[in-house]
């Protein structure tokens, strides 16, 4: 405990040393010269990371602090984490993890089977779906833990290894050690620990390097989390040297895929890595005119999107066709990957058999005196939906559409989708750690989720998702994943558009960036290096 207290005292020291310079020379987040104020004052190795969204409220910082027992790749394979392996029965109900051995907390506290049982049970308690098929967790010695489920539940891992069920430190809940009580700090195994101090909501996280981390102390003294919403201010960021890197604390692609060639032309290390994450548009399919099948269907090939990765993206990145990548272990690969092909002819025809014609001639179509006229939001910080919005404009236009679009501060955009005052709202298909394409029990499709309670949901489609997530032999769920893509691609739930690529740039002073296991996975940073002397 000593030692962990001792660092974040110098490194509060070296960041008071920082910003005392820097307020000399003027500078900060909006100002000039800040790396060569940063410069001056210390050469030790602070990465400055730009991200969207501030650290606590970011599942990205979360892997910089805590880890799981196991982690998944892209696909969805798994493999351990803290638990170097686990073994599984054969009817899939009993999991038993054997743990890595002198893995220790931020506090100097071990992790054990103990902590592990404590941090599943804090997990159960606040997901539905551990609670309702996990029956016990049980200790079996310092390093061995076993869980039993009651019922077999195919996304059990996928839990395990998301930033639902992280490892943490006992003394964290409040009262400490009750799986019952509230998390109350951010003490995990990671490769940074979390310095509360210096947290400024808004605006700014500072993260010091774990000298006993597992894995070996990272290369870098610390990171700095900053937070800069807006994706052209990021770059701006980056190019004006008051960040280091950018793109790599969001599950979006926050850099416009315009500026990537620019970039790299002025030096700048650019990394893309295809997720399987997908652009797409949500309807409401609570109200006219998204409760008609035929609507969305005609929607959905009213659009080119191999145009439309061409104009606006230069073919970066693919057109999407399905309602998310096939190669997901749980993906549509029996759905024709041209499900969606452009057809602005029977989109047309469609919407003439579904009643929505142009009465009055002014080029919008109209059905029982409503106007085909739909509202489209748009959460801030998707680097590319404004343009990928005007695209939308002028295809759907062609079809006798009028959209609005509506760009909102991303809780305010959040709060309207709960509230269903949208027609068509800008999301993604998910990815790993989660079940990608919203088809997991309680996922977005499902009719119980609370988040997307105006999305596409029916008792037929929530008994498949049942049946395919329950069932213990793997031919067989298989099938049934099958069977449940078909009805859904036949259902049109969503728009979607392009595969959404992780772009991550950094200056010439950062080195040594991999790509995490999955979109969410950050804590490779504990890999980079810098050269302070550039």
């Amino acid at each position: 405990m000593k030692k962990y207290t001792m660092n974040k005292r110098i490194l509060a020291l070296a960041m008071v040393l920082v910003l005392v310079m820097a307020t000399l020379s003027g500078c900060g987040l909006s100002g000039k010269n800040s790396n060569e104020s940063v410069a001056s004052a210390s050469s030790q190795k602070i990465l400055r990371i730009a991200a969207a969204f501030d650290f606590k409220s970011a599942m990205e910082g979360k892997t910089l602090v805590y880890e799981n027992l196991v982690k998944s790749d892209m696909a969805g394979n798994f493999s351990g984490w803290l638990a170097e392996k686990y073994d599984v029965s054969d009817d899939g109900l009993t999991y038993t993890f054997h743990l890595k051995k002198g893995v220790k907390f931020h506090d100097g506290s071990e992790f054990n089977a103990e902590t592990a049982k404590i941090s599943l049970e804090y997990a159960q308690n606040n997901d539905a779906n551990l609670k309702k098929s996990v029956n016990s967790i049980e200790v079996i010695d310092e390093s061995t833990l076993k869980v039993v489920l009651g019922t077999y539940l195919a996304s059990f891992l996928n839990t395990l290894s998301s930033t639902s069920a992280p490892m943490i430190c006992a003394a964290d809940l409040e009262p400490a050690g009750d799986p019952k009580g509230k998390l109350s700090g951010y003490i995990g195994t990671g490769a940074f620990y979390f310095d509360e101090a210096t947290y400024e909501k808004g605006v700014k996280a500072e993260l010091t390097r774990f000298d006993d981390y597992w894995g070996g102390a990272s290369k870098l003294d610390g990171v700095e989390w900053l937070y800069v919403a807006d994706p052209t201010a990021m770059v701006v960021a980056l190019e004006s040297d008051e960040v280091d890197m950018i793109g790599i604390a969001e599950h979006h692609s926050s850099i416009p895929y315009v500026q990537i060639a620019e970039l790299k032309s002025k030096g700048y290390t650019v990394e893309t890595d295809e997720t399987g994450r997908y652009q797409v548009i949500e309807y409401n399919c609570s109200k006219a005119p998204f409760d008609d099948v035929n609507v969305r269907m005609a929607l959905n090939l009213a659009v080119d999107r191999e145009l439309m990765v061409k104009t606006l993206f230069e073919d970066m990145t693919k057109a999407s066709k399905v309602i998310t990548a096939p190669w997901f272990v749980l993906g549509p690969d029996k759905v024709d990957e041209n499900y969606y092909k452009f057809d602005q002819n029977r989109a047309k025809k469609m919407l003439d058999d579904a009643g929505w014609i142009d009465s009055d001639g002014d080029g919008i179509r109209d059905k029982n005196g409503e106007k085909l006229e739909l509202k489209l939001v748009v959460p801030q910080g998707e680097a590319n939906a404004d343009t990928v919005s005007v695209y939308l404009q002028s295809e759907l236009q062609k079809i006798g559409a009028k959209i609005d679009v509506l760009t909102l501060e991303s809780s305010a955009a959040s709060d309207m989708k709960k509230a269903g005052d949208y027609n068509m709202y800008i999301h993604h298909s998910g990815n790993m750690p989660s079940i990608p394409g919203g088809i997991g029990i309680g996922d977005k499709y499902y009719s119980t989720n609370k988040d997307w309670a105006y999305s596409f949901h029916s008792a037929e489609l929530d008994g498949m998702i049942d049946a395919a997530f329950t069932e213990p032999n793997t031919d067989s769920r298989n099938n049934k994943i099958d069977t449940l893509w078909t009805y859904l691609h036949a259902q049109a739930p969503c728009m979607p558009l392009y595969s959404v690529l992780k772009l991550v740039a950094c200056n010439p002073r950062v080195t040594g960036y991999k790509v995490g296991s999955n979109m969410f996975d950050m804590s490779n940073v504990r890999l980079l290096d810098m050269d302070m002397s550039k």
